[in-house]
């Protein structure tokens, strides 16, 4: 039986020119080019995209860390306009009358609020501001109050009230203040409307007045929209920084949006993968470490690539960071490169890991005829 088994066996030559045949390219799987393919590669007509190769040798070389200036946000109300009356804010009215009460006769009122000897206080119904910024009071008709104080508005309805009720005084407050408001969502605890009852109100108060924001602050971004004009800071940033006292005002809208900071890491690192940052601030060298560092079998540590699209004369040109991490002083630098959000590093492919790739490769391919052949032999 043995016999068949040699007769049936193609020769070595056969099988590996028919392994290489039918893998073409795929024959030396690989992780990707390795460090000196791409150095090269900036210089060959393949580079359509004007990638070049920046090597790290010294603090020099390092990229420049922009500073980071958020533009304020044009306030769209006054001081004086926080505490102006508003389309949906809901009102309280209480109307005191001498003598015979106009209200309390005609059934209007709620109930006496105080007896202050002739004087009786008669509280009406909750009255809301209507979408034409006008309320209804009973024998004072219509009454336009969007853009009014309560003070004005306490005067508007003791004029329109006079010669019908005994020196009608009337006290007006906010029930609900819709329209001095601003809505809050997203990742924090109590979304929902935050009244500005003070005008003195930061972005970071709003935060605070929700409940907090819920998750990594490294991972949040807090956005702070007012009519057209948009403000974005990530959470982690804006607890340190003068975003936080942004003065909020009525209309504003405030959301607060998951968006982890991460990067991706090809070639032959420990893992190839998505990493989150898993902090605002992350270094190369934790980086690399975050990855499992270059493969031992195939990875080559002198070469080590960031891959990153950099704003110059706002146009975004396609860079590659180089630092070959043999060398001593590269640790040094390493900590001292920031990571970006989106950056893809890419640990080369060792050129040496080529020759056991093919030892491999055949050894795969002649262990099912070494296992028949040992089954054979035995039965």
């Amino acid at each position: 039986m043995s016999s068949n088994f040699r007769s049936a066996r193609p020769p070595l030559a056969t099988l590996l020119a028919s392994t290489l045949l039918v893998s073409g390219c795929a024959t030396l799987p690989s992780s990707g080019p390795t460090g000196r393919e791409i150095l090269k590669s900036q210089a060959t007509p393949d580079n359509v995209l004007g990638f070049h190769v920046v090597q790290l040798t010294d603090a020099q070389s390092l990229p420049l860390q922009p500073k980071e200036e958020t533009e304020p946000l044009m306030p769209t109300a006054t001081r004086d306009s926080i505490n102006l009356l508003g389309v949906g804010d809901t009102l309280q009215v209480v109307i005191y009358e001498a003598g015979v009460s106009l209200f309390a006769s005609s059934g209007i009122s709620q109930g006496s609020v105080s007896d202050t000897g002739s004087a009786k206080g008669q509280t009406l119904p909750p009255i809301t501001i209507d979408e034409t910024g006008q309320i209804s009071i009973p024998f004072a008709g219509r009454i336009r109050a969007d853009g009014m104080t309560t003070y004005e508005l306490q005067e508007v309805i003791s004029s329109r009230l006079r010669g019908k009720s005994q020196s009608p005084q009337v006290l007006v407050s906010i029930a609900n203040p819709v329209s001095q408001a601003v809505l809050i969502g997203g990742e924090v605890t109590r979304p929902g409307r935050i009244v500005i009852a003070t005008g003195r109100e930061t972005l970071w108060d709003s935060i605070t007045l929700a409940g907090g924001y819920r998750g990594d602050p490294s991972d949040l971004i807090v956005r702070l929209t007012r009519g057209s004009q948009i403000l974005e800071e990530r959470v982690s940033h804006l607890a340190r920084s003068s975003v936080k006292d942004t003065r909020i005002l009525p209309g504003d809208r405030i959301q607060v949006y998951r968006q982890p900071l991460t990067f991706t890491a090809f070639g032959a690192p420990g893992k190839v993968d998505q990493f989150a940052f898993g902090k605002e601030d992350l270094n190369l060298i934790e980086a690399v470490a975050r990855v499992g560092g270059s493969n031992p079998s195939a990875g080559d540590p002198s070469a080590i690539f960031v891959f990153r699209y950099v704003a110059e004369d706002g146009v975004e040109k396609p860079v590659i960071y180089y630092l070959n991490m043999k060398k001593t002083g590269s640790y040094f630098l390493a900590q001292k490169f920031a990571m970006k959000a989106q950056d893809v590093l890419y640990i080369g492919n060792a050129r040496s890991n080529q020759p056991s790739k093919l030892i491999q490769i055949i050894g795969q391919f002649f262990s099912p005829f070494l296992m028949i052949r040992t089954a054979t032999t035995a039965n």
